[in-house]
């Protein structure tokens, strides 16, 4: 069956495993602690397999993954990845140094960093925090969140700004890509990790 480019199920497990994500000049490792997957039926057209396994699909590839990544290695990730203290992080006209991520019970999730604008030495100490809960197993809401920006609490205003508008939810069928949808089945926030559960669904990429 494989020769002829179908497979009836895959299923892959690995703990501790290292994913080398690729930041302009450098690459970044990112331990996960846990990952399941799981597939349904694979069926591809062997003669597309040139242009990548998403383009070969005969069939839409459904599948759960299983994730959990630790505190500790998420900032080890975040150091590797602003290691270069002159030229840390740049996002935009900005540059994010130092970034430590905090799991907190409750499905709570900190997030400190040290931001700089182009052109300007001072930095300024931001912290956000928020709750995270799955509505719908579509929807991410943010629940109860706040920004401090040297120690103050930032106005409701920059907190919308924050997120690009007045909404605090992020829908997955608007940021996955075209073709591609998925549903969270369970996302979790502990003292110490972060464990999700996600069902995708992959059509033919043209």
């Amino acid at each position: 069956q494989i020769l002829q480019g179908k497979i009836d199920r895959l299923q892959i497990a690995g703990r501790g495993l290292i994913w080398i994500a690729e930041s302009k000049d450098r690459e970044v490792p990112v331990r996960i602690a846990l990952l399941e997957l799981e597939t349904g039926e694979i069926d591809v057209d062997r003669s597309h397999l040139e242009d990548g396994i998403l383009a070969a699909l005969d069939r839409p590839l459904q599948g759960g993954v299983r994730l959990v990544l630790t505190e500790a290695d998420l900032n080890r990730s975040l150091q590797a990845w602003s290691q270069d203290e002159a030229e840390g992080i740049e996002v935009g006209s900005y540059r994010l140094h130092h970034p430590q991520i905090d799991c907190l019970t409750g499905d709570r999730l900190r997030v400190q960093v040290e931001v700089q604008e182009a052109e300007n030495p001072d930095r300024l100490q931001v912290v956000f925090e928020s709750g995270i809960r799955v509505s719908q197993s579509r929807y991410i809401e943010f629940v109860q969140p706040t920004l401090l920006v040297n120690g103050e609490a930032a106005p409701v205003e920059l907190i919308q700004a924050f997120f690009g508008g007045s909404s605090q939810t992020i829908d997955l069928d608007r940021v996955l890509p075209n073709g591609t949808i998925g549903r969270l089945l369970k996302f979790e926030i502990t003292s110490e990790q972060l464990e999700l559960a996600l069902f995708l669904q992959i059509d033919r990429q043209q």
